[in-house]
């Protein structure tokens, strides 16, 4: 793993989500990465518009669908340049990391996924 990141991004969770969980997982996971990396997490301006039901029983297609505009991220500038880490709960299809990602500008400098955990559908 590149210990040069400029930000963590844990994927966010819808603000009713959170709320019903009362906990977001990727938030925690990545709290644990900021101590061992010595990186900010950054969740202002990074938010779920939608509202998606749980992707556990969906086919790929299904995911993809789901996820699809789920994410805006406003000041989008900040990130030009930037090394990014996604962190994530659980890795399937890649739909929810993907649909986050499409949302930074093409001049990241780049862009990395840590999982918890890999699903096979």
């Amino acid at each position: 793993m590149d210990e040069n990141y400029d930000f963590i991004i844990p994927v966010p969770l819808h603000p009713l989500k959170e709320k019903e969980r009362g906990f977001n997982q990727s938030l925690l996971i990545a709290e644990l990465i900021k101590e061992e990396l010595q990186v900010p997490i950054v969740t202002e301006g990074i938010i779920r518009t939608k509202y998606t039901k749980t992707q556990t029983k969906l086919s790929r297609k299904e995911r993809e669908e789901n996820v699809k505009n789920a994410f805006n991220i406003k000041s989008v500038k900040r990130f030009i340049g930037k090394k990014l880490l996604i962190v994530d709960d659980v890795y399937t299809t890649g739909s929810t990391v993907r649909s986050l990602a499409k949302c930074f500008p093409k001049e990241v400098s780049r862009i990395d996924v840590l999982t918890l955990a890999i699903a096979r559908l």
